[in-house]
């Protein structure tokens, strides 16, 4: 069996590589790309899905930060309103 010169070149080049690594504008540009832009890009695409349902029922582009908010908002004002409907309620007869 022969062996592909070009191939075990390659091997020896990925078993030494952080001996060889250099800190070039090319390599940063690759780290800044998939350590800051690409899980920025999923984040932003991830908030995205939230919002735009959101705009399209009418209730407004609330961050996700504030939907526990929002859901204690929306509690208050639902037991504010049970309250008045009581209030107001015709008198029980027993």
């Amino acid at each position: 069996m022969h062996t592909n010169s070009f191939v075990e070149s390659w091997g020896l080049r990925r078993e030494v590589v952080e001996r060889t690594f250099r800190w070039t504008p090319k390599s940063l540009s690759i780290i800044a790309l998939t350590g800051v832009l690409l899980p920025l890009a999923v984040y932003k695409i991830g908030v995205a899905e939230f919002v735009r349902p959101r705009a399209a029922w009418g209730t407004g582009q609330r961050s996700p930060s504030s939907t526990r908010l929002s859901l204690t908002s929306a509690r208050a004002r639902h037991r504010r309103a049970s309250c008045e409907r009581r209030r107001h309620a015709a008198p029980r007869l027993l």
